[in-house]
């Protein structure tokens, strides 16, 4: 896959960032990168990239969740219930930044 200008823009950002916080104590255990989509999507292979970025920089294992069914909204709902241990990452794109389970959660995009 080639990434778009857009996510080779953006990794080294995330990347950073977790760097970053990787100096704070941090849970041990692997990090999850829920795609809501089926596996061959673009979120799907999206987020293996970000999952391959982050295995490097961090040295913990990524794993890679595929959550289908929808319209992407069964894997938004995993990641708004999902533990608040800092160990979910949710892939998503501009038309679902504020899907109705984010918003049922009270999880909104601040104005």
């Amino acid at each position: 896959m080639i990434p778009t200008r857009r996510w080779v823009l953006l990794a080294p950002l995330v990347v950073s960032a977790v760097r970053g916080a990787s100096a704070q104590e941090y849970p041990t255990g692997p990090i999850r990168v829920i795609a809501p989509g089926p596996a061959a999507s673009p979120r799907d292979l999206r987020a293996r990239w970000v999952a391959e970025q982050l295995t490097a920089a961090l040295g913990r294992p990524v794993i890679v969740d595929n959550k289908p069914g929808a319209g992407g909204n069964i894997g938004m709902e995993a990641a708004a219930k999902s533990a608040p241990d800092g160990r979910t990452l949710v892939i998503v794109d501009s038309a679902r930044a504020e899907p109705p389970p984010l918003r049922a959660a009270g999880l909104q995009r601040p104005d």
